[in-house]
């Protein structure tokens, strides 16, 4: 498309300025499994997605340090269109295959793929675009769990490091209520952030509906105040309209390489290696079977496999519960109970709608006019405009609300939370410190619900025929636990979505909430009507969640907080340096370590913890 030109200039510009007059090459150098069992490195990275290349990438800003990626998927083939064009987004060919969790008994008994990314970049290359930071009182709530130095002051400085914003044109922010804090952005990171330059019309009577309902403006997404209405920003490159992820940004395959940086493609990390309580290196195999070689690492393995690989490979790695290593014939290396609990993740829920008078056109028209899908396709070609820069199935607008916000009945909502007993949206065997740390996580819950500022839901119309209602506060909280002794064996994955009352009880009034959206006079002009299993005549509690179990979704790819960053006595896997509890030369770096989710998508909250992450283990080593 004309544009990996301007990729390499940028790149090489990058690779430059990082070291002033001498030109050091930015990126890894490919290598053999056979280069990777032969070489000595001070790091080795289990996992090449988001945490893995960005913090790699930082450390071998020194010369000095040789580091080695480990990862289990390919490199994806620049520019795929599929990949790349945002209104062509489809992940599959670059998912894991098969990770399906077990049956989810709130949700009709149904089982659900987990989408996790299996590529060199990770879910940024399969992810929906999205950039939200969240609300800077998240940021707080975790220091209460144990994760000190990590509040908003903290981490401002890393949001803007990694990022690359640019601001809207003064003529299409106005025309698309588009407002933003300038100083609160980076200009010369290697993530491109930008809003989309197009919007569907009927986005504008669903912007006036909420409007009038009272929803206020956010002022901008990404300040940490964003309750309210807003305009999306996505990890887009506004010169190309397309994808800007952590592979484009923090790895590039060009021949010209560091060479204290090497990065081996589909191979899986096996095994941490552990002699005397310190960490000597990994064992790795093919993604695809085969034999096993071993990578040695003088200083520090980082496990950087995601929120579902990490404590699969922590538990074989002899690091987890040790009831459950001890059914599979696993060594115990230490045992820490908090391993592979905690699962948290983005429950949503799609409701279908009839329309009478619909704004045409609207993101329907693609199954329906091959004409209009092609004669768009080629004005994104030419020129990068129209609808082919968003994804289908999405809007730009998009509703944020707090569950005072949503109902005025958000005090009985959380009484009852408050009167429930922790243990009981728990497994009946759970340890007595992971149970203590679920205790103090609802704790911190219960006041997020009460603040006007933290959203318990979000609400997108697609400008067609679903509104997608998005849990962001689950108090649910589920598992990832080994099936075998084979890492290339699935983990079992229960989410237990929905499974404690008060999620349901949130969403039940956002279905409400967005009804009057839907019905205030911007959208009522369009028609609107509720379909099946929904419809605006069920108002009662329990037949909407029936319909809500009917077409929920555990999971928005967001699988998070399995090997969290809390006290030990509470659960904790790592503490505030991401180092695991009980190992040395071992850390944790990836969002398996948040210990609450996000309330928002943790794409942006991911890239600035993991600069931040990068500078402590440069801290502790006096790297350059």
């Amino acid at each position: 498309m004309g544009t990996l030109s301007f990729r390499l200039q940028t790149l090489c510009f990058y690779a430059v300025a990082c070291v002033g007059a001498i030109s050091i090459p930015r990126h890894a150098m490919l290598v053999t499994r056979q280069t990777a069992y032969q070489t000595q490195y001070d790091f080795i990275i289990a996992g090449g997605g988001l945490s893995g290349l960005s913090v790699a990438d930082r450390l071998t800003e020194d010369a000095s340090v040789n580091v080695l990626v480990i990862e289990a998927g390919p490199l994806d083939v620049p520019e795929e269109d599929f990949i790349s064009v945002p209104g062509l987004y489809n992940p599959y060919p670059y998912l894991y295959d098969a990770l399906e969790s077990i049956p989810q008994t709130a949700l009709d008994d149904k089982s659900f793929l987990a989408a996790a990314g299996k590529v060199v970049g990770g879910g940024t290359i399969v992810n929906g675009l999205l950039w939200f930071r969240s609300s800077k009182e998240e940021y707080g709530a975790w220091q209460q769990l144990g994760a000190t130095d990590l509040d908003w002051d903290i981490l401002l400085p890393y949001f803007k490091k990694n990022e690359n914003f640019t601001v809207p044109s003064e003529a299409f922010a106005l025309e698309a209520n588009i407002t933003y804090v300038a100083d609160v952005h980076g200009y010369d990171g290697p993530i491109h952030v930008s809003y989309p330059d197009f919007f569907y019309n009927g986005s504008g009577n669903w912007w006036e509906a909420a409007l009038s309902l009272g929803f206020p403006p956010a002022q901008d997404l990404n300040d940490g105040n964003q309750a309210g209405i807003s305009f999306t920003t996505l990890s887009v490159d506004p010169d190309d309209r397309m994808r800007s992820d952590a592979r484009a940004g923090y790895y590039s395959s060009e021949i010209a390489s560091r060479p204290n940086y090497h990065l081996l493609t589909n191979h899986t990390v096996s095994k941490i290696l552990v002699n005397s309580n310190k960490t000597v290196g990994v064992e790795y195999v093919p993604s695809s079977g085969g034999s096993k070689l071993t990578a040695r690492a003088s200083k520090e393995v980082l496990v950087a496999a995601g929120g579902v690989h990490t404590p699969q490979l922590l538990q074989l790695s002899g690091i987890g519960p040790k009831e459950l290593l001890d059914n599979f014939g696993i060594d115990v290396v230490v045992n820490l109970p908090g391993v592979g609990t905690n699962l948290q993740d983005t429950p949503n829920f799609s409701i279908p709608y009839t329309f009478t008078n619909n704004v045409q056109p609207n993101e329907e028209i693609f199954a329906s006019n091959s004409t209009y899908d092609a004669q768009e396709l080629a004005v994104y070609n030419s020129s990068h405009e129209g609808p082919y820069v968003i994804p289908q199935s999405r809007s730009t607008n998009i509703a944020i609300l707090s569950l005072c916000n949503i109902t005025s009945n958000c005090s009985d909502i959380i009484a009852a939370a408050r009167s429930r007993d922790p243990a009981a949206s728990l497994p009946a065997n759970t340890d007595p410190t992971v149970l203590a740390g679920y205790t103090a996580q609802r704790e911190i819950r219960y006041g997020q619900l009460e603040s006007q500022e933290i959203p318990s839901a979000f609400v997108q119309w697609s400008t067609g025929n679903t509104v997608t209602l998005f849990s962001s506060m689950a108090l649910s909280r589920g598992s990832v636990n080994i099936n075998s002794s084979d890492i290339l064996d699935n983990p079992v994955i229960d989410w237990q979505s929905m499974t404690d009352p008060t999620d349901f009880d949130i969403m039940v009034a956002t279905v409400l909430k967005n009804r009057e959206i839907m019905n205030a006079p911007g959208m009522k002009s369009l028609g609107a009507r509720e379909a099946a299993p929904f419809g605006d005549d069920i108002t009662n509690p329990e037949q909407l969640q029936q319909a809500l179990a009917s077409v929920g979704e555990p999971s928005l790819a967001h699988m998070c907080c399995t090997a969290p960053m809390m006290d030990k006595d509470k659960g904790g896997v790592v503490d505030a340096n991401y180092k695991v509890y009980g190992v040395l030369g071992l850390r944790v770096i990836d969002i398996a370590t948040v210990p609450l989710l996000t309330t928002l998508p943790p794409q942006a909250p991911l890239y600035a913890l993991s600069e931040r992450i990068a500078d402590i283990i440069k801290g502790e080593y006096s790297m350059s």
